[in-house]
């Protein structure tokens, strides 16, 4: 893989963690209050309210989701540096494979 492949992987995954934080953040927000129980019978409401419009993490205030996109910013961050100092390592061990197969010619001639 080259460098540019991992580091689309991994925005890749980043992206899907969130969307996965928000998938969590809808079901449980759409879990909470639909039925009411007394005496063992369920009841529902008679008429349902139209839900006002809110963005997702309506619950979450902008300091938190400021928060929580550094932290996933500080990562990306990490896992690019990750993967510059793999990919100088892959290149010095290529490097090193191809002087030891040219010193193996040089030795049976």
């Amino acid at each position: 893989m080259t460098e540019d492949e991992i580091l689309e992987h991994v925005e890749q995954a980043m992206d899907s963690e969130m969307q996965d934080v928000e998938v969590k953040a809808k079901k449980s927000s759409k879990g909470r209050a639909k039925k009411s129980e007394s005496k063992g019978v369920t009841k529902r409401a008679a008429t349902a309210k139209p839900s006002k419009p809110r963005r997702p993490f309506s619950r979450l205030t902008d300091e938190v989701l400021q928060q929580r996109q550094d932290a996933l910013q500080e990562r990306l961050n990490v896992s690019k540096a990750q993967i510059t100092i793999m990919s100088s390592k892959w290149q010095k061990y290529e490097d090193e494979r191809k002087h030891r197969v040219e010193d193996k010619q040089e030795d049976s001639e």
